[in-house]
C-alpha cells in the first residue's frame, strides 16, 4: 500500500511578500553550505523543541503529516492496537530529516540537476553486502518549494530493487508517477519508499538555471542536455520523516551555528498559521467547486506513452548502478502545476546492474568509478 500523495499549493503564504524571506534564504544557504560539508543532513526529534526558523519549518511539516502517517501505519497494521493516538508513544524513535538543496547557482558546480534516488539511511546502504547491508527509507518524503525556478520533481512509483544474484540484471517497471514543477511556497509528500528526482529535460523554458551537467543521460531518439541559461535560484526545503528508526547519517544542527541565523521560530509558525487559514479556505472552495465533492490532488493528469523515452543513469558504479528508462510528456507543461502521470506499457523501467567484479556479492562486469560521498545528493 502505498502513502497517498498530498499537494498544498501555498502551504507558505505569500512567500514572496514574507518580510523575512530574503533572511530565510540566506539562512538556508548557510545549512546548505554546512550540510555539503559534512555529507550528512540534519535531524530534529519529535519531542525536541525547534531552536531556529529552519527547524520550526522541518517540526511543521512533521506536525502536517503526522496525522497521515499514523493513519497510514495503522491501515498496513504496524502500529500496535492500543495505540492509536495521534502522538507516538514515550520513548519512540520517531522525527524529521532535513536539508536544504540550491540549484542554479552560478558559483555552483552542481548544476541544475538532483539525480535519481531512493532516500535512505546511508549509513546503513554503505555498509558491505556481507556485513548485513540494509535499506531502510523514510516513511513520508516532502518536498517545500521556497523559489519558483528550476526543474520539476519526479516521482516514480518505483520501490528499491533487490541487487542482482547473478550476472544477469534486475528490473521492474512502474506504471505511475507525478511531476510537481516550482512554485514559491508549494508542498508536496509522497510515499518515501519512491524513486524521485530533478531532470532538466523537463525543464519549463524561460525557467532555467546555471551552467550545470547533472547526472548523464540517454535518449533513444535525441542526445538531452542538463545546461541553463538564467541565475535563478531552485530552492528546495526537504523533510523526510522517520519512525520507528534511528537514523545515522543525520545530525542536529550545530549549536554554534544557530545564533547565526536570521530567522526566528516565532516567524516561520506565524507565516505557517497563515497557510492553515489560507487552505481551509481553498479546500472548501475547491469542493464546492468540483462536481463530486472532492478536492483535486493533481491539476490534471496526463499518458506518457513510449515514443519518447529518455535514460537516466543513477547510483554507485561498482555495487548500485542504476538506469531509469522515462517515457517523456509530449504535452505542454505550465509553470506550478502538478501533474499526475501514467505511463503506458510497459511502464518506466528501472533497471539494477550486478556488482561489479571483484565487489562482495558480485560477479558481474568490470567497472570503475569513484564511491559517492555519505549524504543527500
Amino acid at each position: 500500500m502505498a502513502l497517498p500523495f498530498r499537494n498544498e499549493v501555498h502551504f507558505l503564504p505569500d512567500l514572496g511578500e514574507w518580510g523575512q524571506y530574503e533572511d530565510f534564504i540566506s539562512d538556508c544557504r548557510s545549512a546548505f553550505a554546512i550540510q555539503s560539508a559534512t555529507g550528512n543532513s540534519f535531524w530534529l526529534a519529535h519531542d525536541k523543541k525547534p531552536r531556529c526558523g529552519l527547524e520550526a519549518l522541518a517540526a511543521a511539516v512533521y506536525k502536517r503529516h503526522r496525522k497521515t502517517l499514523y493513519r497510514y501505519q495503522d491501515e498496513v497494521g504496524s502500529v500496535p492496537a492500543e495505540d492509536k493516538s495521534n502522538a507516538p508513544a514515550p520513548g519512540t524513535i520517531e522525527g524529521t530529516e532535513w536539508w536544504v538543496q540550491i540549484r542554479g547557482d552560478t558559483t555552483s558546480d552542481k548544476g541544475d540537476a538532483i539525480g535519481f534516488h531512493w532516500d535512505r539511511d546511508e549509513e546503513l546502504a554503505d555498509v558491505a553486502p556481507t556485513a548485513g547491508r540494509r535499506v531502510i527509507n523514510p516513511t513520508v518524503a516532502t518536498v517545500t518549494y521556497l523559489t519558483s525556478t528550476g526543474a520539476p520533481t519526479v516521482v516514480v512509483n518505483q520501490e528499491v530493487l533487490p541487487m542482482p544474484t547473478t550476472a544477469r540484471p534486475t528490473e521492474a517497471f512502474a506504471r505511475q508517477g507525478c511531476i510537481s514543477h516550482p512554485a514559491m511556497g508549494k508542498h508536496i509528500a509522497f510515499d518515501g519508499r519512491f524513486l524521485h528526482g530533478v531532470p532538466p529535460e523537463l525543464m519549463l523554458a524561460g525557467n532555467t538555471g546555471s551552467k550545470g551537467t547533472g547526472d548523464r543521460s540517454r535518449s533513444k531518439k535525441r542526445k538531452h542536455s542538463a545546461k541553463g541559461g538564467s541565475s535563478g535560484l531552485r530552492v528546495t526545503f526537504l523533510v523526510n520523516v522517520w519512525s520507528g528508526h534511528q537514523l545515522r547519517c543525520a545530525d542536529a544542527y550545530p549549536d554554534s551555528d544557530v545564533s547565526k541565523l536570521k530567522v526566528s521560530v516565532k516567524s516561520v509558525r506565524e507565516l505557517v498559521a497563515r497557510g492553515k487559514e489560507q487552505k481551509r479556505a481553498r479546500i472548501a472552495s475547491e469542493k464546492a467547486a468540483s462536481k463530486d465533492g472532492q478536492r483535486k490532488l493533481f491539476d490534471r493528469s496526463i499518458v506518457c506513452g513510449q515514443g519518447q523515452v529518455c535514460g537516466f543513469a543513477f547510483g554507485r558504479p561498482d555495487d548500485e548502478a542504476h538506469e531509469l528508462w522515462l517515457p517523456m510528456p509530449t504535452c505542454k507543461m505550465h509553470p506550478g502545476e502538478t501533474i499526475a502521470v501514467t505511463f503506458s506499457p510497459p511502464g518506466a523501467r528501472t533497471v539494477r546492474q550486478p556488482p561489479a567484479e571483484g565487489v562482495a556479492g558480485g560477479g558481474g562486469a568490470k567497472r570503475k568509478g569513484k564511491k559517492k560521498r555519505k549524504g543527500k545528493k
